[in-house]
């Protein structure tokens, strides 16, 4: 499957539906390790959270690189054929009306907490109607007192380094009397793509709407 000469691209062409970080981390990793790789974004822009400057940047240097990039495009249907030799694709319908063929897809749209089926509820835990994440205070502790919760299962900036950061905060919590801070106003974050796209606090257009134009 990965093997870095054109001339095999062709059967290895990969459809990424998902514009965020992983979705494009993934796109040029599999493109440099010689897919064919389409990139499908319902966003107007890769990386829509980001700086708008930088990712356009990101965007023009992955096109130049040889990725195709539909932005401003969601997926309607997926389906799989089956040639006259046996040959199996997959073909994607987008709202557009546009359909593009590949020989797989990647699925990066984004996580959600899994905390169903739990029994979080039957004890008292509250869960986040809207994030379905875990509720915690700042100090990680739950709707009931002595169980804390971290990381992706909160509902909070899904990053590596911040669940790790809160798992050794809400560790600390539980067996000290002291209790430290673990919900951050602002986290550090790097998509790991080349060239690199790294930001802490707000971009200038949430900076915009947040204190207005003065």
């Amino acid at each position: 499957f990965f093997d870095a000469s054109k001339e095999k691209r062709e059967n290895r062409r990969v459809i990424v539906v998902g514009g965020g970080p992983i979705g494009v981390e993934l796109s040029q990793a599999l493109f440099r390790l010689g897919s064919s790789v389409t990139i499908v974004a319902r966003s107007p822009r890769l990386l829509p959270m980001a700086e708008e400057e930088a990712s356009l940047e990101l965007q023009l240097a992955l096109e130049e690189e040889g990725l195709n990039i539909l932005c401003g495009n969601s997926v309607v249907s997926v389906c799989q054929i089956e040639s006259t030799g046996g040959k199996k694709s997959i073909s994607v319908t987008l709202d557009s009306n546009e359909v593009i063929q590949g020989d797989h897809i990647l699925v990066a749209t984004g996580r959600a907490p899994n905390t169903r089926n739990m029994g979080l509820e039957a004890i008292g835990v509250q869960i986040d109607s809207k994030s379905g994440g875990i509720r915690v205070n700042r100090h990680l502790e739950t709707s009931i007192k002595g169980i804390f919760a971290a990381g992706d299962c909160t509902g909070d900036r899904q990053f590596t380094h911040y669940a790790g950061f809160q798992g050794a905060i809400a560790a600390r919590n539980i067996l000290l009397p002291l209790k430290d801070p673990g919900v951050l106003d602002e986290v550090p974050s790097t998509v790991f793509t080349d060239p690199e796209v790294a930001s802490l606090g707000l971009t200038e257009d949430a900076a915009r709407r947040r204190y207005g134009n003065n």
